[in-house]
């Protein structure tokens, strides 16, 4: 059975969004990546801690921000944010840059939550959410499947 739907723009543009962001392939050799790069263990852990912490520390703000500025602005702001530490990542080298990407990632991640889900709700008609959210999630979650073939085509061809 094929499901029929129309799917306003902002929602098909949240599902793009999921999907790319859900591209992040190298999440499973981030550590390695790291230590390649002159980051120790000790100093991921430590970074990844001071990301979780700072993530949990916005979460309540970043709430109270969205609601005075709205969730697309919330959205593009940290969409943007996003994009940056992901070069950042790529082009870090050491302790610092790499504690900064996460720095910004912990404040993505903090505005993203709940926001995301808030938007789509406000911009979807409610015989949809259920269909909408489906892909959304699928969106995000799709590096599982496509993150793998799209990082072995990487690391053949010598990128780093």
């Amino acid at each position: 059975m094929v499901l029929h739907f129309s799917c306003t723009p902002s929602a098909r543009r949240m599902l793009w969004l999921a999907l790319l962001q859900g591209l992040v392939f190298y999440a499973p050799v981030a550590t390695l990546y790291r230590q390649v790069r002159g980051v120790s263990l000790f100093q991921i852990t430590l970074m990844e801690g001071i990301s979780l912490g700072l993530s949990i520390v916005l979460e309540l703000p970043w709430g109270i921000v969205s609601e005075r500025i709205g969730y697309r602005r919330t959205l593009l702001f940290c969409s943007a944010l996003y994009l940056l530490s992901k070069i950042i990542f790529w082009q870090a080298n050491g302790f610092f840059l790499f504690l900064l990407e996460r720095l910004l990632l912990a404040v993505v991640l903090a505005g993203f939550s709940g926001v995301d889900a808030a938007y789509l709700t406000a911009v979807t008609p409610s015989s949809q959410r259920q269909h909408i959210f489906g892909l959304y999630e699928g969106g995000i979650h799709c590096r599982s499947v496509v993150g793998g073939p799209l990082f072995f085509f990487a690391s053949s061809r010598g990128l780093q």
